[in-house]
């Protein structure tokens, strides 16, 4: 039911995107598919990518939690920790976090990308340069101005949305059906890994992933890693932006890594904020199994 949902879901508001921009910039439906499927700089093919993918995620992930979630418990909001608000103590610490896991997830890019087999992936490799291409599409700029509508798509909606969907529905789906919350964490950063169809990034993902369930474990709200998620795919725009504005900036650039020693401390300095926030965390309520 809940793959069919999912499913489901993604056509409706792919099409409600692909609509919208037949709309907004006089395209025919065969044109949209083309400019999804071959991404173009163009402020029509740049636009479009970030419509469509804006509503791919609300559709899949946002609808698809609110919509599964509304059959089997009441309240909705409370029951995916959209009610719940962080503790305030937790704030300063997620804000601090992600520091030190932008150096981490660099070398963790580094290892990835140099494991044996990543240059003989075949029909992988393709799909790792279909999915740079469409990046780079969503990432292009048309000025200053831009790079607001640019955050509000790429780094805001996907926060909220997958985080609902991962953390917030799949986190204690799996935790239930396991009867191991450790189990819900790993399943659930493993599937949010999958579904972002990256392999020279899967491992720096999944370390993401992992890091993001047990923050909203610790916190019981999904506002605690929404706001990493959010900062995290922030930094990513606002580095783009500058290796556009600054191309002469070697730290700037995509193909830039932390020296070890930097990474290294980076790690010590994660492990023990999020030991802090493990210390402060809010304790589970003893609750029956949410899904049957």
């Amino acid at each position: 039911m809940l793959a069919g949902v999912f499913l489901l879901s993604q056509a409706v508001f792919s099409f409600i995107g692909m609509a919208l921009c037949t709309r907004l910039y006089g395209l025919s439906y065969v044109e949209v598919v083309g400019l999804i499927s071959k991404p173009q700089l163009t402020p029509e093919g740049v636009y479009t990518q970030r419509w469509v993918q804006s509503f791919y995620n609300i559709g899949s992930f946002l609808v698809t939690a609110v919509v599964f979630t509304g059959f089997y418990r009441k309240p909705i909001l409370r029951t995916l920790g959209i009610a719940q608000k962080p503790a305030s103590r937790f704030i300063p610490a997620v804000i601090l976090l992600l520091i030190p896991a932008l150096f981490v997830i660099s070398g963790l890019s580094e290892f990835n990308s140099s494991l044996p087999g990543m240059e003989q992936l075949g029909n992988l490799k393709q799909l790792q340069e279909s999915r740079d291409a469409m990046l780079n599409v969503l990432l292009h700029t048309f000025g200053t101005a831009d790079v607001f509508v640019l955050v509000f798509t790429l780094a805001f909606i996907p926060a909220i949305c997958e985080e609902v969907f991962f953390r917030g529905l799949l986190l204690p789906f799996f935790a239930d059906w396991t009867g191991n919350k450790h189990l819900g964490v790993w399943l659930s950063g493993l599937l949010f890994t999958i579904l972002h169809f990256s392999v020279t990034q899967f491992i720096p993902i999944l370390f993401m992933g992992m890091v993001l369930g047990y923050i909203y474990l610790w916190t019981r709200s999904i506002w605690a890693p929404v706001l990493l998620h959010f900062l995290n795919n922030l930094s990513t725009v606002v580095f783009h932006r500058l290796s556009e504005v600054y191309p002469q900036a070697e730290m700037l650039q995509e193909h830039y890594r932390a020296p070890l020693p930097l990474i290294a401390a980076a790690a010590v300095m994660m492990i023990l904020i999020m030991v802090w926030i493990r210390m402060k965390k809010v304790e589970s309520p003893q609750e029956e199994a949410l899904w049957p």
